[in-house]
């Protein structure tokens, strides 16, 4: 027992510094988009930002939540890279399709994914559907093996270099929504060929793709799917309905606002990247000890969201003015923060509650609470939206994560946290709004 925790706290402390950097460099990123670009052109950026993140996790068709679960149920290393290539060969298959399709609608029936005139941003961004999932299967595989060097250097190489990809395509091109695009294409095409070498260059060894395994894989990632799409497919749904009742420029507002907090869930991320790979690992051997952490982490990361999130909402509403292009916005960004700084807590709670239904084989359970979540943040987003402001974008979010989580937390067949922790939560919040209210 001693030795699985010092292997939590060894390997979470190398994963949260790791999440620690790569946020830096994003926040670092995004300031300077901020103040070289107007708001209107950000909020552009904003949008792609948003299909940036929900992309490659969207087209993975969670095949990277069906790796982490059903990996270590095999003994041998040909027998779980057999796994592996089975889900990457699944992933590679459906957005092939998938592309052709895009291609079709944009091309011969005037469909569009970026609300700006130049069409060529749509083919630049359907293309990344190929390569962005690339990303994300190798980086999961290397955290699936243990194989943190790895993944150190390939997360911070994606990070870093897009950036200088960037800065050298934008003095190219001197158009920065191209240049952005296109260095995510470049970044992920290297990544690609790092796939290539974990195969060994010997693909055809893992051939043929057995029906069986590709049946079960596709429906379980069909279900387990439908979490990531609710995840975010939420940033859409409320960019969606900013843009068209607020404007462009809140779009911008609303992605500074949940960037400025992105140190919120990097602790949780950090904790759940090194923790689930041990945890499934264990799970065969040893249930109890394993649910046993899985709570005690739960209830830790409660106490520093809460902690960390009041800390949070002081410190920026004592920020009077945060400029982007001679713009004030610290209105608009400072009241917003404290629904960003509760709704991502209760995302990162639920994501532990999400380990406890996977155990019990609970994908279905996951796929119709994630389905109904994302439905119920569809109705209620346009008229909080329209009739609350912005504000109302902040409060759809609360809402959404606080349906998830109260849901998972009835199905789930163990506690993993206590209802204290929910008043703790509640407590908290209702501090904050009104600080942010007479301050």
């Amino acid at each position: 027992m001693n030795d699985i925790r010092s292997e939590i706290v060894r390997d979470s402390k190398i994963y949260v510094s790791l999440e620690a950097a790569i946020k830096l460099v994003k926040w670092f990123f995004t300031l300077f988009l901020s103040w070289i670009l107007s708001p209107t052109l950000f909020g552009v950026i904003g949008i792609i930002k948003i299909y940036e993140d929900f992309f490659p996790v969207l087209f993975t068709y969670g095949q990277n939540i069906v790796q982490q679960r059903y990996f270590y149920e095999y003994k041998t290393e040909f027998e779980k890279k057999k796994y592996f290539f089975d889900s990457v060969f699944i992933t590679g298959f459906y957005n092939i399709f998938l592309v052709i399709v895009f291609i079709i609608l944009i091309s011969f029936f005037n469909f569009r994914i970026i609300s700006v005139k130049y069409i060529l941003y749509d083919y630049l961004l359907v293309s990344t559907i190929l390569f962005l999932p690339i990303r994300i299967m190798v980086f999961n595989y290397y955290r699936l093996v243990k194989e943190k060097k790895n993944y150190i250097y390939y997360n911070l190489f994606f990070e870093i270099g897009r950036i200088v990809i960037f800065i050298t395509i934008y003095f190219i091109l001197s158009d920065v929504i191209s240049s952005y695009i296109i260095s995510l294409v470049v970044l992920s095409l290297l990544v690609f060929v790092e796939l290539i070498r974990i195969f060994e260059s010997n693909w055809a060894q893992f051939f043929p793709i057995k029906i069986q395994s590709f049946k079960q894989n596709s429906i379980l990632g069909f279900f387990l799917s439908a979490l990531t799409i609710s995840s975010f497919g939420s940033f859409y749904i409320i960019r969606y309905f900013i843009e068209h009742e607020l404007g462009l420029s809140f779009v911008g507002h609303f992605l500074l606002g949940f960037t400025l907090l992105q140190i919120i869930p990097f602790i949780a991320r950090g904790i759940n990247l090194a923790f689930i790979p041990i945890f499934f690992e264990n799970m065969k051997e040893n249930k109890t000890i394993s649910f046993h952490y899985l709570k005690r982490i739960t209830d830790a990361n409660i106490l520093v969201s809460t902690m960390y999130s009041t800390f949070v909402v002081i410190a920026f509403g004592l920020i009077k003015h945060i400029k982007i292009k001679g713009s004030v916005v610290s209105e608009a960004v400072i009241e917003i923060i404290p629904f960003i700084a509760l709704s991502y807590s209760l995302s990162s709670i639920g994501s532990y509650l999400n380990q406890g239904l996977l155990t019990e084989k609970k994908e279905k359970i996951i796929g119709i609470i994630s389905s109904l979540s994302l439905i119920l943040l569809a109705i209620i987003s346009f008229p909080l939206i329209k009739y609350m402001g912005f504000v109302g974008s902040g409060l759809s979010i609360v809402i959404f994560n606080l349906f998830i989580l109260l849901l998972s937390y009835k199905y789930s067949s163990n506690r993993y946290f206590s209802k204290l922790y929910m008043l703790i939560i509640s407590i908290t919040f209702i501090f904050q709004i009104l600080f942010n209210k007479f301050l």
